[in-house]
This record gives structure tokens, sequence and C-alpha cells, in this order.
């Protein structure tokens, strides 16, 4: 696995910055990481510690999310045609 670029403490802080009131793309320009990066770490380390994100990537090293189980597909809708298009 790619070794991470940016420490627990930097994303940190970059979101302290934005909750100070530093517009999202100021942030990012100032540490030279793109918007989606930004909101990806966003949805991923949101409202946890420098401390519990370096657990989080300790844990993600030792089991990917590629390999967790997937949850179960839905059931087909009502009335929707079949995956071999035969009806019943």
């Amino acid at each position: 696995m790619k070794a991470p670029k940016s420490s627990e403490a930097k994303i940190a802080f970059v979101f302290k910055q934005v909750e100070d009131g530093v517009p999202v793309a100021e942030v990012c320009r100032k540490f030279n990481i793109s918007d989606a990066t930004f909101y990806h770490w966003r949805k991923k380390y949101s409202g946890l510690m420098p401390s519990e994100m370096k657990r989080l990537r300790q844990l993600e090293e030792v089991h990917p999310p590629e390999c967790l189980p997937r949850p179960a597909m839905r059931p087909a809708k009502r009335g929707a045609p079949h995956v071999n298009g035969a009806s019943s």
C-alpha cells in the first residue's frame, strides 16, 4: 500500500483552518492539496482526533477496505424485469 503523504496533524490542521472560517479553496491552495482531496479527507476523517486518524490508518493497512465484505444487494423492485429478461 502506498504510504500517506500527509500526516494526521496536517489533516487536523487543515480542518481547523476551515472551521475557523478560512475558505476551503484558500486552505487547499495554502497546503497544496486539491479540493477533492479535502472533501475526501472530510468524508473519511471528519470528527476524528489526530491519534484516531493514525489508528484508522493502521487498521486499514492490516485490513484494506477492499477486503471488507460488501453489503448484500437489494432485492429487485416488484414488477422489474429479471436479470436475464424473462418475466415471472
